[in-house]
């Protein structure tokens, strides 16, 4: 077996810095000022901030416990921690967070957290899905927060700008810059020697699809809660202009993005979400 490639220290960076060059060449008309805003700032911000936000961008989910973060290259994370929140790129845990902030702490945790807040019915044979939701239900968040360490995680924030951006690139919501490694290794082909027409060249239509293509990834949780946001995001989300619904949404070979798809899961949403395709959410 051939030996892979060796990734230079800052390849995720290098790969996020090409994401951002290939969206602004391709889709300049569809941009507007907050996705400018957010690039800008992003380049202002020292290298250790920035390859911060990005390593954080490639973890699943949106709060991280800064104790855990080991990232030889970056010199301080604490001050690229720092930097992030005073960009606006990274915030301290609300109340908002309660259900994912209880969520990924480890039982033990949960069960001290507890006992300090002077919880004296609880039971360590509990199953952390009941531990979980006792403290939803029943300990405040803030009690919940002093008592389990919530001043050593981290939350990202702003992050719609960037969202669409990989959009764009991507041609679907809930994706990481891990192809590009892969890439490098020699693993996923890409179209470099192909040509590629823009999915989108009205900002309305991007927006809108990037829109509903969020909805439908929420719907894939499955809960009845899930679904009674759904509806109320399709009730007051954008409505697809006239000329996008009209057309089929099936994308055409020369739009599948920068990455061939290796299986139907990794393939790009379409172009055009239409609208009625939520009829089943009324």
């Amino acid at each position: 077996m051939a030996k892979l490639p060796q990734l230079p220290v800052y390849y995720y960076l290098d790969h996020f810095a090409e994401m951002l060059g290939f969206v602004q060449r391709t889709y300049a008309s569809v941009l507007g000022p907050e996705h400018h805003a957010f690039i800008a700032r992003f380049e202002g911000l020292p290298r250790d901030a920035r390859c911060l936000l990005v390593r954080m961008i490639n973890r699943r989910g949106a709060i991280f416990n800064r104790s855990l973060f080991s990232y030889p290259e970056i010199d301080d994370v604490e001050r690229a921690a720092s930097d992030l929140t005073a960009a606006g790129h990274a915030r301290e845990l609300g109340e908002a967070d309660y259900a994912a902030f209880v969520s990924c702490l480890p039982k033990d945790i949960l069960v001290t957290g507890a006992q300090a807040a002077g919880r004296g019915d609880v039971r360590k044979s509990w199953s952390k899905p009941k531990f979980i939701d006792y403290y939803l239900q029943s300990i405040p968040f803030s009690v919940a927060a002093q008592h389990c360490g919530a001043r050593n995680f981290i939350a990202l924030d702003g992050t719609r700008p960037i969202e669409f951006l990989l959009y764009l690139y991507f041609g679907k919501t809930e994706v990481d810059l891990k192809n590009f490694a892969l890439r490098d290794l020699g693993i996923l082909r890409t179209n470099r020697e192909t040509s590629f027409s823009a999915r989108f060249t009205d900002a309305e239509e991007a927006l809108a699809s990037f829109h509903y293509s969020r909805v439908l990834d929420s719907l894939e949780e499955g809960s009845e809660a899930v679904h009674r946001r759904a509806r109320r995001r399709r009730a007051g989300g954008p409505c697809l202009p006239d000329r996008v619904r009209r057309r089929s949404p099936q994308p055409s070979r020369a739009s599948d993005g920068p990455f061939l798809r290796e299986s139907k899961r990794e393939r790009s949403r379409p172009a055009a979400l239409p609208c009625r395709a939520f009829s089943r959410l009324q």
